[in-house]
């Protein structure tokens, strides 16, 4: 017969998410994201050197309000999570859509984009899982930008696009001059 095993060493405890750099919960990211949109759309009402961050005066008024457009987008799935790990806080891609013409032979490009945000909670990083309140605010106006450089028809934004190197830090602090304020 064989011995039975004895209890032995305990065997060490699992990091938890936040010593591994894991995810945040679905959950806890859907409230980073309500309380980062309700926060940014303040700063964009009452800064208006922050709403003229984001398109022109005509393209505010024809349907690109930056209030409008990023509730829309926070609910449309333009905007999702994913574990980046510690290297990036989020990343703003474009999508190029062909759009069949139905009235007239043919077709037409659409471009837009898709906003990747960090998940991960990672202590000491930016990454949106931590649930830092400006940080996440300063993201999601970040990438905003990016959204509406990569959109047709936006309007642009003043944030440069691409952003790498040292135009995510110009950005950050153009964010941050027109934009953030203490609530």
């Amino acid at each position: 017969p064989q011995p039975e095993p004895g209890p032995g060493p305990s065997p060490e405890p699992s990091p938890g998410p936040e010593q591994a750099g894991g995810s945040s919960s679905e959950s806890d990211i859907q409230t980073y994201l309500r309380e980062a949109v309700a926060n940014a759309i303040s700063d964009l009402k009452s800064n208006p050197d922050c709403l003229n961050d984001f398109g022109t005066t005509v393209t505010r008024a024809n349907g690109f309000n930056p209030i409008d457009v990023l509730n829309q987008i926070s609910t449309n799935g333009r905007i999702i999570f994913a574990p980046l790990g510690p290297t990036f806080t989020a990343v703003t891609v474009p999508i190029i859509t062909a759009v069949v013409g139905t009235d007239i032979p043919g077709f037409s490009i659409k471009f837009g984009a898709q906003i990747i945000i960090n998940s991960s909670s990672i202590p000491g990083s930016t990454a949106f899982g931590n649930g830092d309140l400006f940080t996440n605010t300063l993201t999601l106006l970040h990438e905003l930008g990016h959204y509406y450089s990569y959109t047709s028809g936006s309007g642009g934004s003043a944030l440069q696009t691409p952003d790498l190197l040292s135009g995510n830090s110009t950005n950050d602090t153009r964010i941050i001059k027109d934009c953030l304020t203490v609530h």
